[in-house]
């Protein structure tokens, strides 16, 4: 872990652990990484804040204006750490989806369920645990479904791993439920919001969205990380299949334990599909940049854009090039969500 990583790594996983005690007692981690970065401010001749409430303020600039160069090389220049709305930003969030290990942090429940499929070669159970948690029907569940699941799995460190992916909600009456992914809508600031982005206004009508049933069952939803980075993409990824095998296409879906998300064929050609949602595409340049050197890397891989990451960003996949080519220099495969469906006859061919 590099000197610049280790500053960022600990200054988000410890305002992570602050906001969950309400901000009570400072975590040693946040207070090691504000020591962190003091050093590289000196490092850099760059003036340090002097205290935690200037460090606060420091994150909330771009990165651009920390006045560390080498920070960019892990954290877009226009990003900043910390949001007055929603605390840790979609950023930070990002940092760890691509450089934490799986062992290091609480939203990589479905990286440690990968790994131990690959590593016991269970790729059935990881294909029905990715499916399963691909649902909405699944973003919040009875306990009683949850457990019904869990014994179809039957693989103990499996579902020890299945159930971080679950929290509990003790009181259902104060969320709605979102029309497009079914996870839990918070009434923030006169609005209703679907996790931090809530990218699910782009996709669905919220004007007045369903309550809850009232029971007296346990109720459990998906954890944020795993809301924001299976089941949503994971929407994507279903309804990318099931247009394709509509069009007639043989489709399967994560095959050889998730090496990429749709495998389509049809006489006698294959085409790899990688369904990506990242936010930010400089974090998507980043991804790539790092499977390039993997032992598993696919150069026949498309990486395909959901239409709605292209409405809120028209210009994304031309920015994930410039960010590649800025790292790389290679030609890596992009198509949008509309390009595939026309053109998918063609790249069989």
């Amino acid at each position: 872990m590099s000197e610049i990583h280790r500053v960022m790594y600990n200054l988000i996983v410890g305002m992570q652990q602050w906001q969950k005690s309400s901000f009570k007692d400072i975590p040693k981690q946040f207070l090691d990484g504000f020591q962190q970065f003091i050093y590289l401010c000196a490092k850099f001749d760059v003036e340090p804040p002097l205290d935690i409430p200037s460090l606060i303020q420091r994150l909330q600039l771009p990165a651009s204006e920390w006045g560390i160069p080498e920070i960019e090389q892990l954290f877009p220049s226009e990003g900043r750490l910390l949001d007055l709305d929603i605390g840790l930003s979609l950023e930070a969030d990002e940092f760890l989806e691509v450089y934490a290990h799986p062992n290091e942090y609480e939203q990589a429940a479905m990286k440690d369920i990968l790994v131990y499929c690959r590593d016991q070669s269970l790729d059935k159970e990881y294909c029905k645990i990715r499916t399963f948690l691909s649902m909405p029907k699944h973003a919040v569940i009875a306990y009683q479904d949850l457990y019904f699941f869990l014994v179809e799995i039957g693989d103990e460190a499996l579902i020890d791993k299945i159930k971080k992916c679950y929290e509990e909600i003790s009181d259902l009456s104060r969320y709605r439920k979102c029309p497009h992914c079914g996870w839990t809508l918070e009434w923030i600031n006169g609005n209703w919001r679907c996790n931090k982005e809530n990218v699910c206004h782009v996709r669905a009508d919220f004007h007045m969205p369903e309550e809850f049933p009232k029971s007296n069952m346990r109720y459990f939803r998906m954890t944020r990380g795993i809301h924001r980075y299976t089941l949503l993409p994971g929407i994507s990824e279903h309804n990318i299949a099931e247009r394709l095998s509509n069009k007639g296409y043989s489709v399967q879906m994560y095959p050889e334990i998730d090496n990429f998300d749709i495998l389509v064929k049809c006489n006698g050609q294959t085409l790899a599909l990688d369904v990506k949602d990242f936010y930010n595409p400089f974090y998507l340049a980043q991804y790539i940049c790092q499977k390039r050197f993997e032992q598993d890397w696919n150069e026949d891989v498309w990486y395909v854009i959901p239409s709605y990451r292209l409405e809120i960003f028209p210009a994304y996949i031309q920015q994930v090039k410039i960010y590649i080519r800025d790292k790389i220099n290679e030609n890596i495969r992009f198509l949008s969500e509309g390009e595939l469906y026309k053109k998918v006859g063609a790249l069989l061919v």
